[in-house]
């Protein structure tokens, strides 16, 4: 796959380190209200301020992924429709140093944003009404991130960016489809199929991430029952940790040449195993058995 895999390597683990810094906080959505709890690390160093931070990187490494999985589109795009010149510059070392500049700088940017756009709540904890119990016991337990205002940045990031970031991905789609049934096109067989698979994989992995994450947050914000909000946003999140899990299965078992690689690291660690226990059992057969005898 060549410079292929090294998008979707980025793709793995941005994601991965998202849900495992969501984990870190146990970030917990309030709604209705524009607040935002968490506990797990911010237990043992009480910062609002961490909070923040985390809040802000864990941002930062949903949005590289995002750009990530464009970029994946794109490049396969590129090189489906033998753009060798957009293809080679993706290739290229200073492409993936840019990317990694432009993650250094949103991060900056998000943390800055963060620290200065939200506040620590214990002054909201004592404006909290005492009607709703069960939650202010919550509330009162944990660190909270309150927002100063409405969140334009962030809404503009899900209404305007990643919408257009999925056109974007339909429209690679549509054209490395057209491109391979043009006659015209004169690719083997076997270049079809690989650029095929590529493609169809990743066209199922953004409608799981769809599925996985934005379906369930727009379904529970604009349709969730009102007094039912912050339960189900707390089994969602606690969802989302699965999403690395599946994207992982899925890149082992769709493509052929990591299928083949998977099963075959599985059976030599079944052998390494039958080894190890079979040393093991003349070890205590023969030495430590007779030396006690």
């Amino acid at each position: 796959m060549g410079t292929y895999k090294w998008y979707m390597v980025a793709s793995i683990v941005s994601e991965l380190i998202y849900t495992l810094t969501l984990a870190s906080y146990h970030h917990q959505l309030l709604a209705p209200y524009r607040v935002s709890a968490g506990s797990g690390i911010l237990e043992y160093f009480k910062s609002e301020k961490l909070m923040n931070i985390l809040e802000a990187i864990g941002l930062t490494l949903f949005q590289t992924y995002v750009v990530v999985m464009l970029c994946r589109f794109v490049f396969r795009y590129f090189q489906s429709t033998a753009k060798e010149a957009a293809t080679k510059l993706m290739s290229d070392k200073k492409f993936f140093v840019i990317l990694a500049l432009v993650f250094v700088a949103t991060l900056a940017f998000n943390c800055y944003y963060y620290i200065t756009t939200f506040y620590g709540g214990d002054d909201w904890k004592l404006q909290f009404p005492d009607n709703d119990t069960k939650l202010k016991e919550y509330v009162m337990a944990h660190t909270l991130s309150v927002t100063n205002g409405r969140e334009y940045y962030s809404i503009g990031f899900l209404w305007l960016v990643y919408p257009t970031i999925v056109f974007i991905g339909t429209f690679c789609t549509v054209q490395c489809y057209r491109f391979q049934q043009n006659p015209k096109n004169r690719l083997s067989e076997k270049t079809k199929s690989m650029y095929s698979v590529l493609i169809y994989g990743l066209v199922i992995e953004q409608a799981a991430e769809f599925a996985w994450y934005v379906v369930p947050y727009f379904s529970i914000t604009y349709f969730g029952p009102f007094n039912k909000r912050f339960i189900l946003f707390l089994i969602t999140y606690r969802w989302f940790y699965a999403y690395p899990t599946f994207q992982m299965i899925f890149t082992l078992a769709f493509y052929k040449r990591y299928r083949a690689a998977a099963v075959s690291i599985w059976s030599d660690s079944d052998n390494f195993l039958n080894i190890l226990e079979a040393s093991s059992y003349t070890f205590f057969q023969n030495g430590f058995y007779k030396s006690i005898v």
